[in-house]
C-alpha cells in the first residue's frame, strides 16, 4: 500500500512538472519567434524603402503595410496578434512597432508575449 501511495505521488508530481516545462519551453518559443519575425520584417521593409525607391514622400500608408505584410509573412503560429505602430516616418527611415502576441498554452490557459523594436535608417550609408 505505502508503494502504491508513492507511486501515485509520483505520477502526479511527474505530470505537474512536465505541465510546467511544457508551458515555459512554449513561452519561450513563442518570444522568440516574435522577437525575431519583428526584426526581420523590420529590415526587410528598410531594405525596401532604400533599394526599390518606390515610397513617394508622405505615403505612411505603403510604408506600414509592407511592414505588416512582411511580419505576417514570418510568423508561423497560430496566434492573435496585436500590432502597434508607434511611429513610422518613411522620409527620415525610422519605424518603431510594438507586438503583443495572445496564444493558448497546452493546459488551454491564455498566454501573452510581447516585443518592441525601433529601426532608424542610416542614410550615409545608402550613399
Amino acid at each position: 500500500m505505502k508503494q502504491m501511495v508513492f507511486g501515485l505521488v509520483s505520477s502526479i508530481m511527474f505530470v505537474l512538472f512536465a505541465a510546467v516545462i511544457v508551458t515555459v519551453h512554449g513561452r519561450t518559443i513563442r518570444q522568440g519567434e516574435v522577437s525575431q519575425s519583428l526584426g526581420e520584417a523590420m529590415q526587410m521593409t528598410m531594405q525596401k524603402l532604400t533599394t526599390e525607391k518606390r515610397y513617394e514622400f508622405g505615403n505612411k500608408d505603403e510604408f506600414v503595410a509592407d511592414f505588416l505584410e512582411a511580419f505576417i509573412m514570418q510568423i508561423n503560429s497560430e496566434s492573435d496578434l496585436e500590432v502597434n505602430i508607434l511611429k513610422a516616418d518613411e522620409e527620415k527611415g525610422l519605424l518603431s512597432v510594438e507586438v503583443i502576441e495572445t496564444f493558448h498554452h497546452a493546459n488551454g490557459e491564455k498566454g501573452r508575449v510581447s516585443a518592441s523594436r525601433s529601426v532608424i535608417l542610416d542614410r550615409a550609408k545608402e550613399k
